[in-house]
């Protein structure tokens, strides 16, 4: 009995799922308030501001032992800090400062910055959280979602 237990032991520990090392992807949805837009030196920053900065960070699976680093998209947009309980931009998402970066740490040159076209509106749902939907147009790309965004503290 010992013998077909201690057998059945290492057969399943044989079995066991071969773990591949990699985190899976994951999405983030965040506004911070009082931030600026920073486009400058090929790469996206927040800087002290007047308008509420919104962001849509969508981080691709990244797994050990591959050459490179976290790779994500990340979506920027802002509202001006006044605005109550809605907003709403279509077609012009210039005053808005919509864009798409693609963040590439360990190569510089992989960094894209590219300006957004499309819609994005939204609604408060209470002070740490805006309900935002988009339809929105990089290029060949179109990236649609409908979320709650809640304030980064």
């Amino acid at each position: 009995m010992r013998a077909a237990l201690f057998a059945g032991l290492i057969l399943c520990a044989g079995c066991a799922k071969n773990e591949n090392n990699c985190t899976p992807s994951s999405e983030s949805y965040t506004f911070e308030l009082n931030k600026s837009i920073d486009t400058s030196h090929r790469e996206v920053s927040l800087l002290s501001g007047t308008q509420t900065v919104f962001k849509f960070q969508y981080n691709y699976e990244q797994c050990d032992g591959v050459v490179g680093a976290a790779v994500s998209r990340d979506i920027y947009f802002e509202i001006p800090s006044a605005t109550q309980n809605e907003f709403s931009y279509v077609n012009d998402l210039t005053s808005a400062s919509a864009l798409l970066y693609r963040v590439a740490p360990i190569n510089p040159s992989l960094r894209m910055i590219t300006p957004l076209a499309g819609s994005i509106s939204g609604t408060r749902v209470s002070e740490t959280k805006w309900h935002v939907t988009a339809v929105l147009n990089a290029g060949a790309e179109t990236i649609r979602f409908e979320r709650d965004f809640i304030k980064k503290e």
